[in-house]
């Protein structure tokens, strides 16, 4: 069966690169910030985008799919970086710009999932809450830095 062209393994598939695309940024990120609270926190967001890959993955393996994809850095992070210097803080920022992000196009697809579809129940069950609660422990961490 040739999955490559249908839209619904590229769901899956798109969701896993979100996912691991997060999780190297977040490797990164815990590595370059100072701040020993700041970088348990991005560690705790790193777990949990790692569980949602992994969950994906499985789904993938369930499906008879098995794609090796490529993550990098979210770009604006990526940025960051090169610029050199730069605060916690704005590290901070940056990468709840890149969780609503990630929210909103969970909360957008959601509607787009058929009912029976079981990328719907995990993205309902898994991943819209996890990415919820990832961006909402940014927005407090980011409120939290002087």
């Amino acid at each position: 069966m040739e999955h490559a062209s249908d839209p619904h393994f590229n769901k899956w598939n798109e969701y896993l690169l979100t996912e691991l695309t997060a999780l190297e940024t977040y490797k990164e990120a815990a590595r370059t910030v100072q701040d020993d609270l700041v970088r348990d926190q991005l560690q705790q967001c790193e777990s949990s985008h790692r569980n949602r890959a992994q969950k994906l993955q499985v789904g993938l393996q369930e499906l008879g799919v098995d794609e090796s994809l490529r993550p990098q850095m979210w770009h604006s992070f990526a940025s960051l970086l090169a610029e050199g210097s730069f605060k916690d803080k704005d590290a901070v920022q940056l990468l709840e710009e890149e969780e609503e992000v990630g929210l909103q196009k969970y909360q957008d697809d959601q509607a787009h999932l058929e009912d029976h579809d079981p990328l719907r129940d995990l993205l309902q069950n898994t991943l819209l809450p996890e990415q919820s609660n990832t961006h909402d422990s940014l927005s407090i961490l980011r409120l939290s830095l002087p």
